[in-house]
């Protein structure tokens, strides 16, 4: 009588409780399978990425990264690592003599902080990202007719812009420093 009685309150409770689209986990199901230890796992992952690039394996390298990033999305941070990966490892003349293929590596870097800023939870962070990189970096590249950016510098200022005034848009605060150093580029020009 006694597990009936149990059993019945267990019931009014369950019928009672304030069930809402809320209160349900937005986290991807790898993240709330190892709870708190995702991240840590990620980590580890990035960790094994980062030995696999090193001993000469890109595709083991993929292959954790893919993983770290499953296993943690909402952290900024993986998807940064990633992006920098590409854009600043990558693309350069060492590791890639191919100018076309290096525009081709510096894009996937900037299209991962842009996958990013859709799914982490610092989207402003990725924007940032994305918006200095282009203002600062690729920008002095593409005045080198050696890295041939389609639409040359012209193009990748006005992506840095409209990258800064996203960013600025979701109150980042440096965004409207890189671009009023980006208006004192062309103005100097």
């Amino acid at each position: 009588m006694r597990t009936l009685h149990v059993a019945g309150w267990i019931a009014v409770v369950l019928l009672l409780w304030p069930w809402s689209a809320a209160e349900v986990d937005a986290r991807p199901f790898s993240q709330r399978l190892t709870g708190p230890f995702a991240s840590l796992a990620a980590g580890m992952e990035w960790i094994r990425f980062e030995q696999a690039w090193r001993d000469g394996r890109p595709e083991r390298a993929a292959v954790h990264a893919d993983r770290a990033l499953e296993l943690d999305p909402l952290s900024p941070q993986g998807w940064i690592r990633l992006g920098d990966h590409f854009v600043f490892e990558r693309a350069t003349p060492e590791n890639e003599p191919d100018p076309e293929q290096r525009v081709r590596w510096m894009r996937t870097g900037l299209d991962v902080w842009k996958t990013g800023q859709e799914r982490c939870s610092d989207p402003g962070e990725l924007a940032m990202m994305r918006g200095r990189t282009l203002a600062i970096y690729v920008t002095e590249l593409a005045k080198s007719p050696e890295f041939p950016w389609p639409g040359g510098v012209r193009a990748v200022r006005e992506e840095a812009r409209d990258v800064l005034l996203e960013a600025e848009r979701m109150g980042m605060r440096e965004a409207h420093i890189v671009l009023a150093a980006l208006r004192r580029q062309v103005q100097d020009e």
